[in-house]
C-alpha cells in the first residue's frame, strides 16, 4: 500500500501509515479507530483515524492489491471498532511512548470506550 502497510498483531491484521500522521488541529498522533476494505471495481480499504488528544476523525481511502486485499478482508479486525487491547498493541508496534499510551487509556475511558 502507498504510504501504508498491513502489520500482523496478536488480534489480526491491521494497516498502519508508513509516517507518522499528526492531527491538523493540535499537532497530536492519530490513532486506528477501524477499518473496512472494499471492491468496488478497484480495490480499496477506507482506513478511520482518530487524533489521541481532540478526537478528531477522518478517513483515508487507499488503494490496495489483492493481496492485501485478503488480508484485511480475512482479519478478525475488519470493520470493527478498535478496542483497548488491540489499541495497545498498535501503539506498541509504533513506537508511541508510555504517556502516549497512557493519555489515550485516560481519554479513552473517560469518554466510556474502555
Amino acid at each position: 500500500m502507498r504510504r501504508w502497510r498491513v502489520v500482523d498483531t496478536v488480534y489480526g491484521k491491521v494497516p498502519v501509515p508508513e509516517i507518522e500522521l499528526r492531527c491538523p488541529f493540535c499537532g497530536s498522533k492519530l490513532l486506528l479507530h477501524q477499518f473496512f476494505v472494499q471492491e468496488t471495481g478497484f480495490l480499496h480499504v477506507d482506513i478511520y483515524m482518530k487524533c489521541i488528544n481532540c478526537d478528531w476523525y477522518t478517513v483515508f481511502g487507499v488503494p490496495i492489491t489483492r493481496e492485501e486485499y485478503n488480508q484485511l478482508r480475512q482479519s478478525p479486525l475488519h470493520g470493527k471498532t478498535i478496542n483497548k487491547e488491540v489499541a495497545l498493541a498498535i501503539m506498541s508496534a509504533l513506537d508511541y511512548t508510555p504517556e502516549e499510551i497512557k493519555k489515550v487509556e485516560e481519554r479513552i475511558r473517560a469518554l466510556g470506550y474502555w
